[in-house]
């Protein structure tokens, strides 16, 4: 009886011994399989906390919210106007730098007075660009305690500018559209091989027109990124 007890013990702990194994692999498999998962959940967490997806999220929401809640501008934050300040500050050096280099060169389309125009309008918007700091300035400082007829006095200017300002904006936009679609009839007509005459020329206007559409085609980029590919990547990971 001794013999059998010990028999059975010594196969019963054989037979535990697998089992121990195998539950042991099965936990190391599912840590494997799960830490990719958590990994990329940590990482949409971080991604939704940023501040460039937070202004994203309020770009888009100001341009398709409704007009009793579209609370304030995004466009007309500091940050942003530092970024239009330094992307207009680039394309005028490189404009004038790409206008004095290229000199000698002769091209058959007058690309020369587009650039030209491009970068009068560059130089516009800049102007604008002070005056819509100088409008957030002045409306931010109508904090302190006025009087009434001083108060109603600065409130008719500030609309009155405020409508200078859109409309000057929209004009700009309306000669930048008209502009756009001028330099891809002058640049991409297959007729004229101007790259051969005006390199420098032809590469800045290409340069310009790919930022163009690049800059057109940002609501349907955010329309994809936040109406698609957003939610597609929350079912897949389960996180909102």
């Amino acid at each position: 009886s001794a013999i059998t007890s010990i028999t059975v013990s010594s196969s019963s702990s054989l037979e535990s011994r697998p089992r121990d194994d195998n539950s042991h692999t099965a936990a190391v498999s599912n840590t494997h399989q799960s830490s990719p998962s958590s990994y990329l959940i940590r990482l949409a967490m971080r991604v939704s906390r940023a501040r460039w997806f937070i202004f994203l999220r309020r770009v888009f929401h100001y341009q398709n919210g409704s007009r009793s809640d579209l609370g304030t501008n995004p466009f007309d934050s500091v940050t942003w106007m530092i970024t239009e300040l330094v992307a207009l500050l680039v394309q005028i050096t490189v404009i004038t730098f790409t206008l004095a280099l290229s000199e000698n060169e002769r091209p058959i389309w007058p690309v020369r007075l587009w650039i030209t125009g491009y970068n009068v309008g560059c130089l516009l918007n800049l102007m604008l660009l002070y005056g819509r700091y100088r409008q957030q300035d002045v409306s931010q400082g109508n904090g302190f305690s006025f009087g009434d007829i001083e108060q109603q006095q600065r409130s008719r200017e500030e609309t009155r500018c405020s409508h200078l300002m859109n409309r000057c904006r929209t004009s700009l936009e309306l000669f930048f559209a008209i502009w756009f679609v001028i330099g891809n009839v002058w640049v991409f007509d297959s007729r004229f091989g101007s790259f051969h005459y005006a390199p420098y020329l032809h590469v800045l206007c290409i340069s310009l027109l790919a930022w163009n559409a690049l800059c057109y085609s940002f609501p349907f980029l955010l329309f994809l990124l936040l109406c698609c590919l957003v939610p597609l990547i929350s079912s897949f990971l389960g996180y909102n």
